[in-house]
């Protein structure tokens, strides 16, 4: 794999984008909890799907026309994208067996 200049811009790129998307999670999970009762609060910590899947119920529950979910689901999306381009522009996939 060839560290590039290039490689090494998307991948700066994909870790904002993952880091800014879990900043609107915490954001997320911040605005469901000034919703709910205190002992039925979420935690900020250990994200798991099931958890995931609660705090997007959640907020489309409180707010139905609400974008953070949306802009989060988004940066992740665009993140994960960057990355498989910082491979790719990188080499990682060069020497990949083909069939």
């Amino acid at each position: 794999m060839e560290l590039n200049s290039a490689s090494i811009v998307l991948g700066g790129l994909a870790v904002s984008c993952l880091v800014m998307s879990g900043y609107f999670l915490c954001i997320e999970i911040g605005e469901v909890n000034r919703k709910l009762p205190e002992d039925q609060q979420i935690s900020y910590f250990w994200m798991y799907s099931e958890k995931f899947a609660r705090v997007k119920q959640e907020y489309k529950h409180f707010y139905p026309h609400g974008r953070i979910h949306l802009i989060g689901r988004l940066l992740g999306i665009t993140g994960f994208i960057f990355f498989i381009l910082a491979a790719v522009v990188g080499g990682f996939f060069k020497h990949w067996p083909s069939h």
